[in-house]
């Protein structure tokens, strides 16, 4: 059986390009959202998907700085460094915010594969829980927002 971490972190990749098994992996979702679809939002949805992506993203730089130690990082939940908000969004620049979530991805998932299996149940710097919490958490978030992100596509790509 190949070590957990190294398990964790395939999954972690595999919301970027495939298989999943919840719903589309990232690239497949992305493709074919523009950013002016990117950056609408519906009534009853507090989010667009170019919002959604940045939060993502943020929380996958959250846990690579903690991987490596980081004890200060933070992300206050609810602010801006948790949800930034979009009004408008340029072609470019929704390019770059899916570079960077691919980005984040792939240098998450290296240090996921990289972390010692052994090291799991020890606790995360600055937090209260374990780091298996943590690497599983970012699994489910990414499972979690990237559902959201088709729902929305299915509703807003006509």
């Amino acid at each position: 059986m190949a070590a957990i971490n190294k398990k964790f972190a395939e999954e972690l990749k595999n919301t970027l390009n495939g298989p999943t098994w919840f719903s589309s992996d990232f690239t497949s979702v992305s493709d074919g959202i523009t950013a002016d679809t990117a950056v609408k939002k519906l009534k009853g949805f507090p989010n667009s998907i170019v919002e959604i992506v940045v939060h993502m993203t943020q929380w996958k730089k959250f846990c690579a700085k903690k991987l490596q130690g980081d004890e200060d990082f933070d992300i206050p939940m609810n602010t801006e460094a948790d949800w930034k908000r979009f009004n408008s969004l340029g072609d470019d620049e929704w390019e770059s915010i899916k570079e960077d979530y691919a980005q984040a991805t792939n240098e998450l998932s290296d240090l996921i594969a990289s972390f010692p299996d052994n090291n799991l149940d020890s606790t995360v710097p600055g937090r209260d829980y374990a780091f298996f919490h943590l690497l599983l958490g970012v699994i489910q978030h990414e499972t979690a927002h990237m559902t959201q992100i088709n729902y929305l596509k299915r509703l807003l790509v006509v």
